[in-house]
């Protein structure tokens, strides 16, 4: 599938902001309505995001360059239908991450199939503080040459640049988020993204 004229994205350095060409993100935000709804809109949002996300991975790392995709649990198992149908020629690892007080454990790994990439693409539904993220690099370890990359539909503002910084090329919807006590705001709404993918 394919979106013609539906991207309109501001880069600056490693910072790829995309929208998705009608107020899906601003429904998904509003107060009250129904978990299934919530679930029609993140698929939506989740395909655009897939689709621009593959289209800059793939422009270094063309096709036959091994990729990985690496989905972080919970969030990130909302993002996983449309990133699995979008990246099919791409290896898939999935990471538990639970957050404790003194920083972030990764109780569940599948395996890694190869030892280098050509890039290694996180995906989560909402980045805040950025420790699942950072915790899911420690995991993996160092791979060799290859590029890095996140793909979030909402991410803190702060949290955005400083994982850029850290040299990692952020593709999102919403970068500019609020942190609210390691929160962000407004997310998607009321409803936390686990939530919404583990609870009818």
């Amino acid at each position: 599938m394919t979106w013609p004229g539906v991207f309109s994205m501001k880069r600056t350095s490693q910072r790829i902001e995309i929208h998705d060409g009608s107020d899906t993100l601003r429904m998904v935000r509003k107060v009250g309505i129904a978990r299934p709804r919530v679930r029609q809109y993140v698929d939506e949002l989740a395909e655009v995001l897939a689709e621009h996300t593959h289209r800059v991975v793939r422009k270094h790392a063309p096709y036959g360059a091994p990729v990985l995709c690496v989905f972080l649990l919970r969030g990130g198992a909302l993002l996983y239908p449309a990133f699995a149908a979008r990246f099919r020629d791409a290896d898939v690892c999935f990471l538990g991450l639970r957050r404790i007080p003194d920083g972030v454990v990764c109780d569940y790994a599948t395996p890694v199939p190869r030892e280098s990439y050509e890039a290694v693409l996180l995906v989560d539904c909402i980045v805040g503080t950025g420790a699942t993220v950072r915790a899911a690099r420690a995991h993996l370890g160092p791979m060799r040459q290859a590029r890095e990359y996140v793909a979030t539909l909402c991410s803190a503002r702060q949290t955005t640049a400083s994982l850029v910084a850290d040299g990692l090329t952020f593709i999102g919807l919403a970068l500019d988020e609020d942190l609210d006590d390691g929160l962000v705001l407004p997310d998607l709404g009321h409803l936390d993204a686990g939530d919404v993918f583990s609870q009818a």
